[in-house]
């Protein structure tokens, strides 16, 4: 059984609270990408209404200059009409046959052209069509199918792999799993997300930056690893855990593995220098790009689950700095020290060497718990 650790007030949960906060600046920064659409959009809709009153007053400007039109035609021809009545006088008889004619004409008037029949028929023809179409609306498409991630026992392949990583991948960026993807991964292969065990899977993929996997780092890591399901993933990243933190011995060899092993060997045949690599590569993975150094909050929950297992020393080293509240920060030469004075120092400081060359958070820790062994 791997040694209880007892992680500092407000520090076992920071891993979470660090994916969360990664995921807020994400969602802050989208929003701020969205302001421009919707000014763009507001501009459209103000543009086409523009257009759309333009239109309106062009059609009104036409329409009275056709109706102006044809009551100009009509009071000419009525004029010409007057004009010829006066000229030639009207006789009885010619008058009746006039009148009998113009009935006739006004009744053949009355009934529809060939043109304004086909008219009808083309607006009858044109109505039953949309009347169809609507009656008819095309089918949507068909849903894209789910990505499907395979199956726990099945072997390693690339296509396996990539299929998992898309199950997992942004929604917004589908060449990242991001900190909701991590953590999402993280719950589904029963791995917690307090430990060690997100630092070592950010090491394997050899990620750049806390809680975001690339697809081009999951391609180079599940490769290197020949996993491509989470059962195969959190027994490898289990077996690491157990021997670079806990400090298990290494696991005996089989026939077959679940994954290819051979990192895990290299690993095995000098501990020590394994777990130096994975300490070193935890700071400039959690060190903001701008910065030379990182938070003290960030970095006594790291060390709560990297160096408190392993360490005795540590617990106290952790419990000093919570109850002394006014370190803010640690910088490379901090981290790499913490790593060497929990390496070469006896937990009850009895070879510790107070002239030495140590930064001096740790020599105001000797002096707090020699202070506090002698009271």
């Amino acid at each position: 059984m791997p040694p209880k650790v007892n992680h500092p007030p407000g520090s076992g949960g920071l891993l979470e609270l660090t994916i969360f906060a990664l995921s807020g600046q994400r969602k802050h920064n989208e929003d701020n990408a969205k302001e421009p659409t919707r000014s763009t959009r507001s501009s459209t809709r103000t543009k086409a209404a523009s257009v759309k009153n333009d239109s309106t007053e062009a059609a009104s400007t036409k329409t009275a200059a056709k109706r102006a039109t044809k009551a100009s035609s009509s009071k000419n021809q009525v004029e010409d009409h007057e004009d010829s009545a006066e000229q030639q006088p009207a006789k009885k008889a010619r008058t009746s046959k006039a009148t009998g004619k113009g009935k006739k004409q006004t009744k053949s008037a009355a009934a529809p052209s060939d043109e304004e029949h086909k008219v009808k028929q083309s607006k009858s023809s044109s109505s039953t069509h949309v009347e169809t179409h609507s009656a008819n609306p095309k089918a949507p498409p068909p849903p894209e199918a789910p990505v499907i991630p395979p199956a726990d026992d099945a072997p390693y392949t690339p296509q396996r792999a990539l299929a998992l990583f898309e199950s997992y991948a942004d929604p917004d960026e589908p060449n990242v799993i991001g900190p909701e993807g991590f953590e999402k991964l993280c719950s589904e292969s029963a791995l917690s997300m307090e430990g060690s065990v997100p630092l070592i899977l950010a090491w394997q993929m050899n990620a750049k930056e806390m809680a975001k996997i690339s697809k081009e780092e999951w391609v180079n890591g599940t490769r290197d690893l020949r996993i491509s399901s989470p059962k195969h993933l959190a027994t490898a990243l289990t077996d690491l855990e157990n021997l670079l933190v806990f400090g298990k011995p290494p696991i005996k060899k089989a026939k077959s593995d679940p994954y290819d092993r051979t990192k895990y060997w290299h690993y095995a045949a000098n501990t020590k220098e394994a777990f130096r690599k994975l300490y070193l590569y935890c700071f400039m993975l959690v060190k903001p790009p701008s910065s030379k150094n990182i938070e003290m909050e960030t970095a006594v929950a790291f060390w709560s689950v990297l160096l408190g297992p392993k360490y005795p020393l540590m617990r106290d080293v952790l419990e000093y700095i919570n109850e002394k509240g006014t370190y803010r920060a640690a910088n490379k030469d901090l981290w790499n020290m913490m790593l060497e004075f929990c390496e070469t120092v006896n937990p009850n400081l009895d070879n510790f060497e107070a002239d030495g060359a140590w930064p001096t958070l740790l020599d105001e820790f000797a002096s707090w718990k020699k202070a506090k062994s002698e009271a």
